[in-house]
């Protein structure tokens, strides 16, 4: 039995043809694309950055541990490369998750020392700030653009990085009393 890698690398995504203001149908990718851009950013909500309130910093007792000073350990990127889930479409970095996870030995130390220059640094790679968005049916009429909403995928070893720090900020503030732990 042979196994076609190809053919699980790649979502498969059949859009179209859709169906314009003006009745027209557009059955070309890139016109599809532009229709599905223009509905994505009509309901999309800009909120600026004039509303964001200051926040108070809570602690008044000096702490020797700093939120900042997130340990990032070779362990710790194993452990989670190991909970990465075979079911999710590959981002912009175009790795399967299944592959990431059958070679998670080979590439934990490169991460580890990736993330841990990323914290030194305070700069992420401009990749990691990239999407590649796919419209999702949800329901009614597949030739309309307001039938589908955008599902956004990013890089995976983005969301590894990200994985790391969302549960180092969650520990800090359980230490600290400010969440309840679940």
């Amino acid at each position: 039995m042979t196994l076609n890698v190809r053919s699980k690398a790649k979502p498969k995504i059949n859009v179209g043809p859709l169906v314009n203001e003006d009745t027209e149908v557009i059955s070309l990718v890139e016109d599809m694309s532009e229709e599905f851009n223009k509905f994505f950013i009509s309901v999309f909500t800009n909120e600026g950055n004039e509303s964001i309130p200051e926040a108070e910093w809570m602690y008044k007792e000096p702490t020797d541990e700093q939120l900042c000073d997130v340990e990032i350990t070779e362990k710790r990127v194993l452990s989670e490369l190991e909970r990465l889930r075979d079911d999710k479409a590959a981002g912009t970095d175009d790795l399967v998750l299944t592959f990431l996870r059958k070679i998670k030995g080979g590439i934990s130390y490169l991460l580890t020392l990736l993330f841990q220059r990323i914290m030194e640094d305070r700069d992420v790679p401009d990749e990691w700030r990239e999407t590649n968005v796919v419209p999702i049916f949800k329901n009614g009429s597949r030739g309309e653009a307001s039938n589908h909403r955008p599902v956004s995928l990013t890089s995976q070893i983005s969301k590894v990085f990200e994985s790391i720090i969302r549960d180092e900020v969650v520990s800090f503030f359980e230490r600290y009393g400010v969440i309840k732990e679940t």
